[in-house]
């Protein structure tokens, strides 16, 4: 469940991703509408301006005849709106909403009239606070030419509802929040309007990205504190500014839902899951509880067994004609099988280790003549029969060894080598058991039942060969094994 947890929410973010691409694709193309329908009004009014401005009473300078054509433009728009005509100082020398007799102050605007009369250009100013009005407002400027030169600059501030008006004809989202924005990241309208009366800015960190670009996409925070993912564009024309926000919330909303309605599901079925998973690891637990429980009464019983058997062969023994060697024999086979038998107990009768058996065996000629006795080979995971086989077959050549060979003199030594041929289970092991230092060897008129013993069972429960070589210097038996039948894996440790 957790890795599935965790590629939902991969999943979730990669939506919630595409999510933000689309919608800041969508609000930068309406940034760009708005921006569009904005020059085309701005344009409008100068174009109209222009046309006002070839008046022959502004040509000829004589500023009282233009006042009724002034006049009628003004009617065409609401009240508080006004024409002006100012010189290159920008003294006002006419205002339509101001009555002759009264005197006109001087523009407070000043760079709005000398770029008019620099360039020759039409101009759109910033926001500044009117003089008249004591209000924001801002001014389309147009030249007026006499003789090839700039005499005055006609200028009129169209009222800010038609932009206003702009916006709303976009019909977008009520929680958006749009900005028309002048060449000092001042507003020029707002949707939503600020309480302020006064002239208004943007923040900072919107300010900063239009500094930088003339268009991109980024996250700001509106003025009432709202996290934003906005996009800006920049006019051309006029190099005013149009801003979009939209709230990040309503990207982000969505996405927390699903996340949280993912974990939520997801952890309950975790919950579900570690339920079942508990009582499952606490029925096995149980079950290996009891599998251990079993095994060991069994070992037990085994033992108990194996004494028994022990007990009466001692007994049986003791009150027959049969010589001490024969006694001593026999309990030395029961005690090799339970040796075995405990290398098998400790793994479960699952498997044994070839190393940890044959030391097994070994341990009490290793541990009573140190050092007469090497063991040496790959380690090897024999299967619970052979690991048996290979324990009486070990014990009868020690055995041997100590009646009449190697170890039944101080010099001797034996050496017990194997090693793997061929590749994975279908090797073979080379096993050789090596006699040195003893008595002259002479090769036997017959074969005893140890020998017998070993013989069969190589050949019979071990499936592979064996050879004896009754050298002068020493027995010699060697011992090929197949591991597919008898070995469970092999490594390459050496014992």
């Amino acid at each position: 469940m957790l890795p599935l947890i965790l590629a939902t929410g991969i999943i979730i973010y990669q939506n919630y991703q595409a999510a933000r691409r689309e919608a800041a694709d969508r609000v930068l193309q309406a940034t760009r509408g708005t921006m569009a329908a904005v020059d085309r009004e701005l344009e409008n009014v100068i174009s109209a301006l222009q046309v006002l401005a070839l008046s022959p009473a502004l040509r000829n300078r004589d500023i009282a005849a233009f006042r009724a054509e002034a006049e009628r433009f003004v009617s065409k728009f609401a009240a508080g709106h006004s024409i002006t005509v100012m010189d290159r100082s920008g003294q006002q020398l006419f205002n339509s909403g101001a009555a002759e007799e009264v005197t006109l102050p001087r523009r407070t605007d000043a760079e709005s009239v000398r770029a008019v009369f620099d360039s020759g250009k039409p101009y759109v100013s910033n926001v500044f606070m009117g003089a008249f009005s004591k209000r924001p407002i801002f001014t389309i400027d147009v030249p007026v030419f006499a003789d090839g030169q700039v005499v005055y600059d006609l200028s009129f501030n169209p009222p800010v509802e038609t932009y206003l008006g702009i916006i709303d004809a976009q019909r977008l989202p009520r929680d958006w929040v749009i900005s028309v924005i002048d060449r000092e990241s001042k507003h020029v309208v707002r949707r939503p309007a600020l309480a302020t009366t006064g002239i208004s800015r943007i923040t900072p960190l919107l300010a900063a990205e239009l500094a930088k670009f003339n268009e991109g996409i980024a996250e700001t925070v509106s003025l009432e504190g709202t996290p934003l993912l906005s996009a800006f564009t920049r006019s051309s024309e006029s190099g005013w500014n149009v801003a979009m926000g939209i709230p990040s919330d309503t990207i982000v909303a969505p996405a927390l839902r699903s996340l949280l309605v993912t974990a939520s599901v997801g952890l309950l079925f975790l919950l579900v899951g570690l339920f079942f998973a508990l009582r499952l690891g606490t029925n096995l637990a149980r079950a290996e509880a009891d599998r251990e429980l079993l095994i060991h009464e069994l070992n037990h019983r085994v033992k108990n067994t194996l004494s028994t058997v022990q007990s009466i062969v001692i007994r049986t023994l003791r009150g027959s004609d049969t010589n001490r060697g024969v006694s001593a024999a026999i309990e030395a086979r029961l005690m090799a099988l339970s040796r075995a038998h405990n290398v098998l107990s400790d793994r479960f009768w699952q498997d044994a280790g070839l190393m940890e058996t044959v030391t097994s065996v070994l341990e009490v000629h290793r541990l009573a003549e140190p050092g007469r006795v090497t063991v040496a080979g790959p380690d090897i995971r024999l299967k619970p029969q052979p690991a048996l086989a290979m324990a009486m077959i070990v014990n009868e050549l020690a055995t041997n060894a100590t009646k009449y060979g190697a170890l039944s003199v101080p010099a001797g030594r034996v050496l017990l080598r194997w090693e793997l041929s061929g590749a994975g289970p279908e090797g073979m092991c080379r096993m050789t058991w090596q006699e040195s230092g003893g008595p002259p060897v002479v090769s036997p008129l017959r074969k005893g039942f140890g020998s017998n013993l070993i013989e069969r069972t190589v050949n019979d429960q071990l499936r592979g060969t064996m050879k004896m070589e009754f050298a002068v210097a020493g027995l010699t038996c060697i011992m090929e094994i197949p591991l597919k039948e008898n070995a469970q894996a092999a490594s390459p440790a050496s014992g």
